[in-house]
């Protein structure tokens, strides 16, 4: 979703909300002759100019990177415990079995 500011001809500024991709960009004018101010992207309920919105994006990014990569070394720990665990288990069978 974005949100953009316009100014009309007669100087009057009002924003808009829009579901659908943009062509335009700041300073262009529209075929309505309105000239566009601001273009802002809604992340999270919170609107951020481009800059913001990349960083914020980027952010979010690397944050679910470390979150998942957290999530892979716990979980390889994990199957290393439980491996070790079944051969000791199994070494403990195979030690009664053998006397």
């Amino acid at each position: 979703m974005t949100r953009i500011i316009y100014q009309k001809r007669n100087g009057e500024i009002f924003e808009r909300i829009r579901n659908t991709y943009i062509t335009y960009r700041i300073g262009d004018t529209t075929s309505m002759g309105w000239k566009v101010l601001d273009i802002q992207y809604k992340y999270k309920n919170k609107y951020y100019s481009s800059m913001e919105y990349d960083r914020v994006i980027n952010e979010n990014i690397k944050r679910r990177k470390k979150i998942m990569n957290f999530k892979k070394q716990f979980y390889n720990m994990y199957k290393n415990l439980i491996y070790c665990a079944s051969m000791l288990i199994f070494i403990r069978v195979f030690e009664m079995f053998c006397k």
